[in-house]
């Protein structure tokens, strides 16, 4: 069925990407800040921020809460991106929710095209003052428009409909990830998180966020707020230094982990186990870095119920407002509630708590479509999200630890704008052969430069019209194959995988 939303989501992308939060800023002003109104965990990072969040969420929905995501890009449909409790929005919903968006937009247009009239007397009357006739009211309405914004982008009319879809199904937190960087990124239009969290920083976005790794560290630090708690996964000292700097100067309490931190017990192909604070931990996700993803993720659970048990933290319709509440929002609480308002808002939340019981279930009970997923047992098939340098070197440490001496036929599409020849510099020492294909993206890159820079490596390939027909065509050479021994893997980017036909391998 078509939807009004595809038609203005095909028109916002026409937008493309603009660091900045007046656009969004006014959008929420329209939508009566919701952002206010619901308990955000803030994380920027490079690589494994929707990991760590996809641990979390299923620590705090085993604890009894109701979890709300906003992720992008995602895997099976554009739906995913707003989620409750692992459920996509249906979309119906969806469709009532972007018209709202688009009355909203009207109105900001109709604010903008107001301004210029004003701004445009108010000039006439200062020159008229100073006896200066010469400027017009028409010519500076025209300047004023020639500089105006276009209006919020995709990403951000995405942001605020998270936070207004999360504030009115009355989420017990929100999880919400930055889409690029962090000062400059729309989610941190939020000024009151619980808490915030730095995942694994590496190089990816320079002509945004820098060349350096400190530069880029800066610019993900932006997300850190005063006196808010801020969590850091284990990164390398330069990083590390940047985010401590932040977070001295702000006043937020820094969670730092450490490789010391936690054991790692053992690692599979399938799996992982590892200690941490003397208890065994088991995860159905692969890779050792998976593990890292996975303490971060107790860590913010951890400080979660301490802030709980310190009674830091309060729920939508809760009696007393939660300091880490926005002024607007105390502004506009309702002051008292009856008896049996309280009554019931005290049963509700019982069963309510993160316990040790609970990590652990939440933890081995974890999925993440498109990282390290095991799709088909023979031949070996994974899809691995691996779209930058640090996250190939990741990929490619997995699949040498437990793959040695077998070859490796990748199935590979990336965007133009990243890093690809680093990529392959990590990944083709283990390949036999790769099928490449240009994703479905404006920012796609044709397959044929990319089978270019692969056969600098001295490794056979193949271009292919889609990522459908690279991986028809990798799983029918493997299959011909007798002994069936070589591992296949779809990297290269997440943007494509939503194109993926589950049919192909199932």
């Amino acid at each position: 069925m078509e939807y009004h939303y595809h038609q203005m989501i095909e028109e916002l992308a026409k937008k493309g990407s603009s660091p900045g939060l007046e656009q969004i800023q006014a959008l929420l002003d329209e939508l009566g800040h919701p952002e206010e109104k619901i308990n955000v965990i803030h994380i920027a990072g490079t690589n494994g921020k929707g990991s760590v969040f996809a641990f979390l969420a299923s620590i705090l929905q085993e604890s009894g809460y109701r979890v709300g995501r906003y992720i992008s890009p995602t895997i099976r449909c554009y739906e995913e991106r707003f989620q409750i409790d692992g459920k996509f929005i249906e979309p119906e919903r969806l469709e009532c929710y972007y018209a709202r968006m688009e009355q909203a937009l009207l109105s900001m247009e109709s604010k903008s095209l107001e301004k210029p009239r004003i701004q445009g007397d108010e000039k006439k009357e200062e020159e008229t003052e100073a006896g200066d006739g010469e400027g017009t009211k028409d010519n500076a309405v025209g300047s004023c428009l020639s500089k105006r914004p276009t209006g919020p982008t995709l990403f951000e009319v995405e942001t605020a409909l998270a936070f207004l879809y999360f504030a009115e199904e009355t989420v017990d937190f929100a999880l919400i990830e930055t889409g690029m960087g962090g000062r400059l990124d729309a989610t941190n239009v939020v000024e009151h998180p619980l808490l915030t969290v730095i995942s694994s920083i590496s190089f990816d976005h320079k002509a945004f966020l820098g060349n350096t790794l400190t530069e880029i560290a800066g610019e993900k630090a932006g997300i850190i707020k005063e006196n808010v708690p801020v969590i850091l996964e284990e990164n390398v000292l330069e990083v590390c230094k940047v985010i401590k700097e932040v977070a001295l100067e702000k006043q937020a309490p820094l969670i730092q982990i450490c490789p010391d931190d936690y054991e790692v017990l053992v690692e599979t192909e399938t799996g992982s186990s590892f200690i941490w604070k003397e208890y065994r931990f088991e995860t159905d996700l692969p890779g050792r870095h998976q593990i890292a993803n996975a303490v971060t993720a107790l860590a913010v659970a951890d400080a979660l119920q301490k802030m709980m048990s310190e009674n830091t933290v309060c729920f939508a319709n809760d009696v007393e407002q939660s300091s880490f509440f926005g002024n607007r929002q105390k502004d506009t609480a309702v002051q008292s509630v009856s008896e049996k308002e309280k009554e019931k808002k005290q049963e509700e939340s019982r069963g309510k708590k993160i316990t040790l019981f609970t990590m652990l279930a939440g933890i081995h009970k974890t999925s993440w479509p498109g990282r390290l997923e095991l799709l088909q047992k023979r031949p070996l098939l994974y899809r691995d999200g691996a779209h930058n340098p640090d996250g190939a070197r990741k990929l490619a440490d997995f699949l040498q630890k437990h793959f040695t001496n077998r070859k490796i036929i990748y199935i590979m599409g990336v965007l133009k704008d990243k890093e690809y020849e680093e990529m392959l510099a990590c990944l083709m020492p283990l390949a036999k052969r790769v099928y490449v294909f240009r994703p479905q993206n404006a920012r796609g890159l044709p397959g044929e430069i990319l089978l270019e820079a692969v056969r600098t490596f001295d490794v056979p390939g193949e271009c292919c019209r889609n990522v459908n027909e690279a991986l028809r065509k990798a799983l029918r050479d493997a299959q011909q194959d007798a002994r069936q021994d070589d591992v296949l893997v779809v990297c290269g980017s997440l943007s494509f995988m939503e194109e993926m036909e589950e049919a192909i391998w199932k």
